[in-house]
């Protein structure tokens, strides 16, 4: 499996289940777990996405997405459990599977005069060394789908995030505000220019 390659959320979720694996002692495993904790253990909040239909669209169908990818290849299943009519969790399925970290490959002289060398990106590099809130908050800031999408530039996104970061006091405002953002019940026609206007106000600076 290439872990490098999974978001935030699916790292966790892999990483959950991958310890629920290790107590089948070589069989398959099933666990079921309530939404209300899954949304505690996947977002740290369970009170995003309240209707099903969000959650699995903008959350779970993702993370399956990047797991069945062939560069990941984790086979874990899950599907919903019902308590009357309302779902209410889900039951996961890890089977039990053997998997080996492909071996780099050596590259040739030739490849390696002809392949330019990949530069990284310096806001890309700092984020990764971030909380995985303040990481879900980029998702979420730059993202233009879902409930919590705030469908900013990420210039935009990326100077907020400066000016919160290591600063807990803004860091928990500015997840507060954008909780605020996606559970409002205001009409919101313009969401990027909503959000903006809502973070510009809640953190006091001007971002653009």
């Amino acid at each position: 499996a290439t872990l490098l390659t999974l978001s935030p959320t699916a790292q966790r979720l892999y990483w959950i289940l991958k310890s629920y694996a290790n107590l089948g002692g070589g069989r398959a495993v099933k666990r079921a777990e309530t939404l209300v904790d899954l949304k505690r253990l996947l977002l740290q909040d369970e009170t995003l996405y309240p209707v099903w239909a969000e959650f699995n669209r903008w959350v779970l169908e993702p993370i399956k997405a990047e797991f069945h990818a062939p560069e990941v290849n984790f086979p874990a299943t899950w599907e919903p459990q019902r308590t009357g009519k309302k779902i209410t969790g889900l039951l996961f399925t890890i089977p039990k599977v053997h998997q080996r970290l492909a071996a780099p490959a050596v590259a040739t002289a030739a490849s390696a005069v002809v392949a330019p060398v990949a530069r990284p990106d310096k806001f890309n590099v700092w984020l990764a060394g971030q909380s995985d809130q303040l990481q879900r908050a980029y998702q979420g800031l730059t993202s233009s789908t879902g409930t919590s999408a705030n469908c900013l530039a990420p210039a935009v996104a990326q100077r907020i995030l400066k000016h919160v970061a290591g600063k807990p006091e803004l860091e928990q405002l500015l997840f507060r505000t954008r909780h605020q953002i996606a559970t409002t019940k205001e009409s919101v026609k313009d969401k990027a220019g909503y959000s903006y206007k809502q973070l510009v106000t809640a953190l006091g600076k001007e971002f653009r």
